[in-house]
């Protein structure tokens, strides 16, 4: 386990996240990207550890709901608490601002997501079959009601 861990919010640093999303997905979102998608209300979060960031978390809030967008955690840091500590903060961000749901998707063989997700009251609610490529694989839809 991590020896600190901070959540900084907001995150506009595109160049940082463009890089850790190419170590995360088969298919990197560019500075550019992810720049656009902030500039649209995007709003993203950094998880800091001792030294370095550790991951990333991208979502929007439209009136009383919310869409997580993109949340990364680089191989060297999983399986030290980084998701389920993004998560929390934005679960926490998201009750302030009064919103009653929250919506996601993922690639239906993440089984790590998949259990964290459902283990912090996320429920299964759909399946988009085909919608990722490099390698093609369904999407799970979830959603969280606050």
């Amino acid at each position: 386990m991590m020896t600190a861990m901070v959540l900084t919010t907001p995150c506009a640093d595109t160049d940082l996240l463009a890089r850790m999303d190419a170590a995360v997905f088969p298919e990197p979102w560019s500075a550019g990207d992810i720049s656009a998608l902030l500039h649209q209300g995007g709003c993203a979060a950094l998880v800091a550890g001792d030294d370095a960031p550790l991951g990333y978390l991208i979502y929007r809030v439209v009136v009383d709901e919310a869409e997580v967008i993109r949340l990364g955690v680089p191989p060297v840091a999983r399986r030290r608490g980084v998701g389920r500590a993004m998560m929390e903060g934005l679960l926490e961000a998201c009750r302030g601002a009064g919103v009653r749901r929250i919506f996601l998707e993922l690639r239906a063989s993440n089984q790590a997501a998949l259990g964290l997700y459902h283990a912090m009251g996320f429920a299964r609610t759909g399946v988009r079959r085909g919608y990722y490529s490099a390698p093609v694989e369904d999407a799970v839809l979830m959603e969280y009601r606050a």
